[in-house]
């Protein structure tokens, strides 16, 4: 049986090979592309903000939307990015026997 679980989202910009913190943009000086022991490639000091409602899950997709880079290009709209964004979504479960299973989903808008 499942004894908790926590949903985390972190979402990076890239844009102009700068990473940007979608979240908190404060930390984004911090931010550094490593690979962990095992293999695995992730962004250190990136924010992961915890997730426990829709209306959550809502209000960090503003926030990502309004933090991203807006570029403006001859006649095209000022809401128009040129630039990469990867969220990742980030489920963990403890389970009664102390085994913790961890699932990651990613997804990635690319600049045209």
């Amino acid at each position: 049986a499942v004894v908790e679980a926590s949903i985390t989202i972190s979402c990076v910009e890239i844009y102009e090979e700068q990473l940007k913190d979608l979240i908190a943009p404060s930390m984004s000086s911090k931010l550094h592309i490593k690979m962990s022991p095992n293999g695995e490639t992730y962004v250190e000091n990136l924010t992961q903000q915890y997730i426990t409602s829709t209306n959550d899950a809502l209000r960090m997709i503003e926030l990502i939307k309004l933090n991203r880079t807006k570029i403006g290009r001859g006649n095209s709209r000022l809401s128009s990015s040129r630039s990469h964004c990867l969220a990742c979504l980030t489920v963990k479960q403890t389970m009664s026997d102390s085994l913790t299973r961890r699932a990651k989903c990613f997804f990635g808008d690319l600049a045209e």
